[in-house]
């Protein structure tokens, strides 16, 4: 096929019977429009189409330029007169030439040798006889071609475009039938859409200069909302095009100025909520400054401006006025730990062993020595001399908790399995789904469950306790709840031990965390945040103390050392480390 076929074929809006300057014309703008896209395309995938192109493309420009070339000099030959017109003639015969050399060898540099051999001697032949009368849809053909540019060039004057297709159809309806007639018909078709998408596009463009000043003034929002809805479903109608990509970008700013009008409402409410809070009786400063400060923060990321500059001078009084307020004491801060042991009192039942609580990444099994320190958290009694004092380690990683055969790398020297597979030191994940059994040497199976949790958000707290610890911004932790070990047999461990990693529960029932008998079924719950501890009585009719102070229920309170926590009958010394 030759190339201005290819051309024709392959760059819209050109018909079979397009003359060369028109295929060159339309060639040159298509490379630019592609070079466009290749540098500055909305997403890689059109970026490397438009680059493909390019390199198909770019090698047809000099064949088009020469057959361009050869046609107008023909048209020259056929119209020359005097001396000085041939003497032009042979000069651009001689550009010719040398274009066509440069050409590489194949069948299109012959047919243009060719044909510039004989431009060449007709030019020094008898003048040509007058041409045949042209075929009368030729001119109407060229004129749809540059209608087509129009409508494709920016910028528009959709009047003059308008009027342009109105004489267009009307040329096309009274000349008589001929092949030409269904494809310029269809080309004036498409113009007209063009055109309809146009105007559509401007009709869209007039819409949202209000709705953009709305949004940014005072206009109801959910109005705009609704209406910006409807545009953008018009814009989603359109073809893509650069224009679409602005109308777009358009849609995205008012949404933005949408969102800052709503951030800015929620600021002003803010302040004036801690406004009315400064004005009442025992107002806590504290609490207040706390406030003032998270509405400061949303005050300084709004968009400068006018309506940041009044709520900026809104802050600095109320901080002003907040500073003049009675100070109440001090409450305690929380007291940060990442070990809790809660250590039965004396008068408890001889039956009650300790409670203890690990947060930390890593959570060792292993025996408890007769005497010394122990080196595990999960303490096996002392007389199963096969357990290693490091057995198994446990270690959050990535979502989730892996397991491997002793620690660091060295794995134990007694057998350890987990669901009858032998451990190594290469961590193998726990299946959260379902009870995982870990067998330390043959004499001691412990069922792991993964109990998620009801708070992975933070516990509840009261207005008071939640400015002390620092606001309630919510952080979702990757494995949520605790990891309870209960021994398959009979229970001879010297102290119940959780790997706490949010929430868990205490009580009687047997989805607890911690199971003590004689409490409520769901009596307590323990809540690990801010790298500190908490205790949440969970029912009015359920008995929780601090201190001796008697805790409301629904209600997180911090633990500190040396405190007594009370639940039900039985008494505990709270431990942290």
């Amino acid at each position: 096929m030759r190339t201005i076929d290819l051309a024709r074929d392959s760059i819209s809006n050109l018909s079979a019977d397009s003359p060369p300057d028109v295929v060159l014309q339309a060639f040159k703008q298509e490379i630019q429009q592609l070079e466009e896209t290749a540098e500055n395309g909305p997403n890689p995938p059109r970026r490397a189409g438009a680059q493909r192109k390019l390199k198909e493309f770019r090698p047809w420009q000099p064949v088009l330029e020469v057959e361009a070339a050869l046609a107008e000099l023909e048209a020259n030959v056929k119209a020359q007169h005097s001396a000085a017109q041939r003497a032009t003639i042979r000069v651009q015969s001689a550009h010719l030439k040398a274009q066509i050399e440069q050409l590489p060898v194949g069948e299109e540099r012959e047919i243009f040798a060719h044909w510039l051999d004989e431009l060449f001697a007709s030019e020094n032949s008898a003048p040509v006889p007058p041409p045949a009368p042209e075929d009368p849809y030729r001119e109407l053909i060229i004129l749809i071609e540059r209608h087509e540019h129009n409508v494709a060039s920016t910028p528009r004057n959709l009047h003059e475009l308008d009027a342009e297709q109105t004489k267009l159809q009307a040329r096309l309806d009274h000349l008589p039938a001929a092949p030409a007639q269904a494809s310029a018909r269809q080309r004036l078709d498409k113009t007209a859409w063009c055109i309809a998408n146009l105007r559509a596009q401007e009709e869209i463009e007039a819409l949202l200069v209000p709705l953009q000043a709305s949004a940014e003034q005072d206009g109801e929002l959910r109005t705009i909302e609704t209406q910006l809805a409807g545009v953008a479903e018009r814009i989603a109608g359109l073809p893509p095009s650069p224009e679409r990509a602005t109308l777009e970008s358009r849609i995205q700013q008012i949404r933005a100025s949408i969102g800052a009008r709503r951030q800015h409402d929620e600021a002003a409410a803010m302040l004036h909520t801690i406004r009315r809070a400064c004005a009442t009786p025992k107002a806590n400063a504290a609490v207040l400054k706390e406030r003032a400060v998270v509405a400061e923060r949303l005050v300084q990321s709004l968009p400068t401006g006018l309506k940041r500059d009044s709520l900026e001078k809104a802050t600095a009084e109320l901080h002003e006025h907040i500073a003049n307020l009675a100070v109440e004491p001090p409450l305690l801060p929380p007291h940060q730990a990442v070990y809790l042991r809660l250590q039965p009192i004396n008068e408890a039942p001889t039956s009650q062993r300790p409670l203890t609580v690990i947060t930390r990444p890593h959570f060792t099994i292993g025996r408890k020595p007769a005497e010394g320190t122990a080196k595990a958290d999960l303490l096996t009694p002392t007389a199963e001399k096969r357990i290693s004092r490091i057995h198994a380690t446990l270690a959050k990683h990535q979502g989730r908790i892996t397991i491997i055969s002793g620690e660091d790398g060295r794995p134990s020297t007694n057998a350890a399995k987990l669901n009858g597979a032998l451990l190594t030191a290469t961590p193998v994940p726990l299946d959260p789904a379902c009870d995982n059994t870990l067998d330390l040497a043959g004499v001691l199976a412990l069922q792991i469950r993964h109990l998620a949790g009801n708070a992975a958000g933070g516990p509840p707290l009261d207005e008071a306790i939640l400015g002390m610890s620092g606001g309630a911004t919510l952080i979702m932790p990757a494995i949520s709840g605790c990891l309870r070990f209960r021994p398959i047999g009979a229970d001879q461990l010297p102290q119940n031990t959780i790997w706490l990693f949010t929430d868990a529960s205490i009580g009687s029932g047997s989805t607890c965390a911690i199971t003590i008998s004689g409490l409520a079924a769901e009596h307590a719950r323990l809540h690990y945040w801010r790298n500190s501890f908490w205790i949440e009585s969970l029912s009015a009719s359920a008995t929780v103390l601090l201190d001796n102070r008697p805790l409301a229920p629904v209600v997180a309170h911090p633990l500190r050392s040396g405190q007594e926590l009370r639940l039900g009958t039985f008494r505990y010394t709270v431990e942290l480390a």
